[in-house]
């Protein structure tokens, strides 16, 4: 029964996936992953402070690191419930519309 759920989960998961193409899924982590190139540090910086704002006010926290230019980011996903992975993808948009065209395209 578990094999069940969890193909099941990962079926949703990649049909979610094909509308972020920026990201994809690491399955040791059970996470998105994305990572961002910016022009230079502070444009980095104040990516990560309107990501922090919208992540406070949902409650829903990324795990991420910063080198420079760099973000790379990972969204765990906490369950296979679909609103565990709904969350996650949903945040991820969210943070494709905060990088706008600051951010190069990099898949992770």
């Amino acid at each position: 029964m578990g094999n069940i759920v969890r193909s099941f989960a990962w079926n949703a998961r990649n049909l979610e996936l094909a509308q972020l193409a920026e990201w994809r899924f690491d399955p040791e982590r059970n996470a998105l992953c994305r990572r961002l190139l910016f022009n230079d540090f502070l444009d980095a910086l104040s990516f990560m402070m309107r990501v922090g704002i919208e992540a406070e006010r949902t409650e829903y926290y990324p795990e991420w690191t910063q080198t420079q230019e760099s973000v790379e980011i990972r969204l765990p996903i906490s369950g296979l419930e679909d609103d565990a992975i709904q969350m996650s993808v949903d945040f991820a948009g969210l943070i494709d519309a905060l990088a706008g065209r600051k951010a190069s395209i990099i898949k992770a």
